[in-house]
């Protein structure tokens, strides 16, 4: 048997603090009677009490969307619960229901329909008509903007193990995530992956508990019935290192919250985190979940001081040394191909003259690349869009200056690559537009905040960026806490200071990602002041 000491990092170590290495037993009400006991849990949690947002904040936007899981993120919940289904061609979604009836504008089982049929359908009307157009997520998009800032829980509706294991290895939740599944799957996921955190479904007993927590380690997670649960089987939780969450829908108000509280429970999952949230707070059960800043590292063009710019080994550099974007810029070739190439005229970087423009495909390809001293770099080619992009899936996050490029090509370039949900777009407020109209997933950057912040919440209505773009004299802290105030992030290009002092200003201001051409130097001048892991 496992020990159920082992320390485990991720969520559990770095967000709530003395929780790193239990269980979490999670407990499900069935409106029992009350229970009064002086049973307690491990000193170090009562002080942190963790609140799971069921479905993410479903009382105020529809269930299971982006919507709902970035409004459950803004109120500051420890993990938010999605329930994973997948599709008839292959992909997998975010929905409760095995049909999109109740939910959606159509009809069907979702096992019968595709991601483009689904992706069609509107998912937010019958929530309200405040949110018409809002679509059923990808697990992609989902854990695309979980990933650092809150923790999951997956109910494994309809997905296969190794598949579940992916996505979550996909976007860097291994370890941040609880599973919910039946033992067989979750015992092949363990055996797949060691660090996934199971939710088997408690049996019941103590007896049951202490046969399942020999075949399952017990620093993983069971679920069972408050009407089941007992101070002795509390206990033998908390003596296997076991942490109790109670699922409070079917009591989800201050009674049910106060009766589980004095059950010694450790977490409650809930429909109502706002109130919860409030409910805790007073109580002093909160340390609030303020997560240790991180600035992002964005590559500008690749590691493109040692490579050639925007080439698939600068690209591969950047990866290596460990940024957490990087920034290409795609361009048009005379049969409109996309490559990947920042100057109007190829006479910079190559052996050859005139504008991409006027080239096609196959000319560009011909020309060879020069390296960053003017040499000439032997194999290496103008990279196409899809390439560039297969070599970013799955491995860091991508930036695309896609000024003057059509967000219809966009689309089609990002989902041939099955990179939607780790890829932002830095473009015109038109072309945001359309992009959003197209594919949702995409982040969608603006460029620089609004010089007049009165103009900010109309802005943020149109176009509905997640990101703004800037320079170092575009941003002031003033600008990026109100760009924060309104749900969006702010890149800073630091190219015109890529120094310490310019790093530290942009850092000062408030941004959340710098743009640099010295990825390693800008990466252990962060780590130095602990903003970078």
């Amino acid at each position: 048997m496992m020990s159920s000491t082992r320390a485990r990092g991720g969520f559990f170590a770095k967000t709530v603090s003395g929780i790193a290495t239990g269980v979490f037993l999670l407990l499900l009400t069935n409106g029992c009677t009350p229970v009064r006991t002086n049973v307690e849990p491990p000193t170090e949690s009562r002080s942190h009490i963790l609140v799971v947002a069921h479905r993410g904040a479903h009382q105020s936007c529809p269930e299971n969307t982006v919507e709902s899981i970035e409004q459950a993120i803004a109120l500051g919940v420890d993990l938010i619960e999605v329930d994973i289904r997948m599709t008839g061609d292959g992909h997998f979604v975010c929905l409760h229901n095995g049909t999109v009836d109740a939910r959606t504008n159509g009809q069907g089982r979702v096992r019968d329909l595709t991601l483009t049929e689904l992706k069609a359908l509107d998912a937010g009307s019958k929530f309200s008509p405040a949110f018409a157009g809002a679509s059923i997520p990808t697990v992609d998009e989902v854990f695309a903007r979980m990933r650092g800032r809150v923790g999951a829980y997956v109910d494994c509706k309809d997905a296969p193990p190794d598949s579940v294991v992916n996505l979550l290895a996909r976007h860097g939740l291994v370890e941040v995530s609880l599973v919910y599944a039946d033992p067989a799957e979750l015992s092949a996921m363990i055996r797949r992956e060691p660090r996934i955190s199971p939710l088997p479904e408690f049996p019941g007993d103590t007896s049951a508990w202490h046969v399942l927590a020999e075949s399952i380690p017990t620093n993983h997670v069971a679920i069972s019935s408050l009407a089941n649960l007992s101070p002795e089987s509390v206990r033998a939780c908390h003596a296997r290192g076991a942490k109790v969450i109670v699922d409070i829908m079917a009591e989800d108000g201050p009674e049910g919250w106060q009766r589980a509280l004095e059950m010694g429970v450790d977490g409650l999952q809930t429909d109502r985190p706002a109130e919860l949230l409030a409910f805790l707070r007073a109580r002093g059960l909160r340390r609030e979940n303020v997560p240790p800043r991180v600035v992002e590292v964005i590559a500008h063009r690749g590691a493109h001081l040692n490579q050639p710019e925007n080439t698939v080994p600068a690209i591969e550099e950047a990866i290596i040394v460990g940024a957490d974007w990087v920034e290409i810029d795609p361009a048009y070739t005379a049969d409109r191909e996309l490559v990947i190439l920042h100057d109007q005229k190829v006479n910079r970087t190559t052996d050859g003259t005139g504008r991409v423009t006027d080239l096609t495909l196959a000319e560009v390809r011909a020309l060879n690349v020069r390296n960053p001293d003017g040499s000439l770099a032997a194999g290496v080619r103008i990279p196409t869009l899809d390439e560039a992009l297969a070599a970013m899936r799955g491995r860091v996050r991508i930036y695309l200056d896609a000024g003057g490029i059509d967000a219809q090509d966009l689309v089609e370039a990002v989902r041939r690559q099955e990179v939607s949900a780790q890829t932002a777009v830095y473009s015109d407020g038109g072309t945001l537009v359309e992009l959003r109209a197209l594919e949702p997933a995409v982040f969608r950057m603006l460029p620089r905040p609004p010089g007049d912040l009165g103009t900010l919440p109309e802005v943020m209505e149109r176009v509905q960026p997640a990101i703004f773009g800037a320079s170092l004299r575009d941003i002031t802290p003033a600008k990026v806490a109100a760009c924060h105030r309104a749900g969006a992030r702010v890149f800073c290009n630091v190219l015109s200071k890529d120094a310490p002092d310019g790093w530290g200003q942009a850092i000062e201001c408030g941004a959340d990602a710098l743009e640099t051409d010295k990825p390693a130097e800008l990466l252990a001048f962060l780590r130095a002041r602990s903003l970078h892991p």
